[in-house]
């Protein structure tokens, strides 16, 4: 999808694609667009007034809520039964990326309110960190490291190791100060914690 700044034409509409198109009209009645002007023009393309801040933030909003709709239960779904193996792309990351393609903001969002609405269930949230983690900080950012900085305080420690292999996978000086304030109970997930911390730091060169 394109951006929104590469959407607006010069006469200040927005033209959206046949697909686009579709989402837009199964929400309609679901969403608070009276604030658009909706006009067709002789080729039935939909265009909308922008004369209005919220345009874009609206478009989000109808975005996540056809992801949440359409895929909620198909990702869930995958987690249970797809491995994450290092260097297979699985139907959970599939799934996720060909989101992430269309809209970056709501694919982010619907992946961090699953991740909430099963924070006490191990194995998706499990899931939710091992698929975010495979994805390049700058994709998942900020709702990645959030979700994986919330999880550094699990009580389970088998999510608190998956939260700092995240860690370990975005590699990112962004966060060291995060991880050097986190207190582990077990000597050995101390001791994995202090390995990434260090691994980092000789990274970007604060220590050799």
């Amino acid at each position: 999808m394109s951006s929104l700044d590469e959407l607006i034409n010069e006469t200040g509409n927005i033209k959206f694609s046949t697909e686009e198109k579709e989402l837009i009209f199964s929400k309609l009645f679901e969403s608070s667009l009276s604030d658009f002007i909706i006009e067709l023009d002789d080729k039935s393309d939909i265009t909308f007034n922008t004369n209005t801040n919220s345009i874009e933030n609206q478009y989000n909003e109808l975005r996540l809520k056809q992801i949440e709709r359409d895929f909620t239960q198909k990702l869930k779904l995958f987690i249970l039964e797809e491995p994450f193996e290092y260097g297979f792309e699985n139907k959970a990351d599939k799934l996720v990326l060909e989101n992430l393609e269309i809209n970056r903001i709501a694919t982010k969002e619907w992946i961090n309110k699953i991740y909430l609405n099963n924070y006490s269930n191990s194995e998706y949230t499990i899931g939710i960190l091992r698929l975010v983690s495979r994805l390049e900080i700058e994709e998942i950012s900020p709702q990645g490291p959030t979700m994986a900085i919330a999880a550094l305080s699990h009580k389970d420690e088998e999510i608190q190791e998956t939260a700092i292999r995240a860690f370990e996978n975005w590699s990112s000086l962004e966060h060291i100060d995060i991880l050097k304030s986190v207190k582990v109970k077990s000597e050995w997930l101390a001791d994995y914690l202090n390995s990434v911390i260090k691994n980092i730091e000789i990274e970007y060169g604060i220590i050799s």
